[in-house]
């Protein structure tokens, strides 16, 4: 079953996902040149919000949670993919 990106949102946000800890958010950050005002703006949020999400001050919830899941998720494989590439 394949699903769309809209229907991994809404079941991602009615679901906890895990998220990499605190930290390796902002390395999957500063590893594709994303400045957090940026992903900020993309997620709708402030950049105080990824500030606090990147240091272990809050934690995103629903939409929020699973949107930013979804980045951090595509940043990961496209770093995996791009080391498979390397070998």
């Amino acid at each position: 079953m394949t699903m769309d990106n809209d229907a991994v949102r809404e079941l991602a946000a009615n679901m906890i996902v895990a998220l990499p800890n605190p930290a390796e958010r902002a390395r999957l950050r500063n590893l594709f040149g994303v400045s957090q005002g940026t992903l900020a703006g993309i997620l709708g949020v402030s950049r105080r919000t990824v500030y606090a999400w990147e240091h272990d001050i809050a934690e995103p919830t629903g939409a929020n949670r699973a949107n930013y899941w979804s980045i951090l998720t595509l940043w990961s494989e496209r770093e995996q993919a791009a080391k498979q590439d390397n070998n």
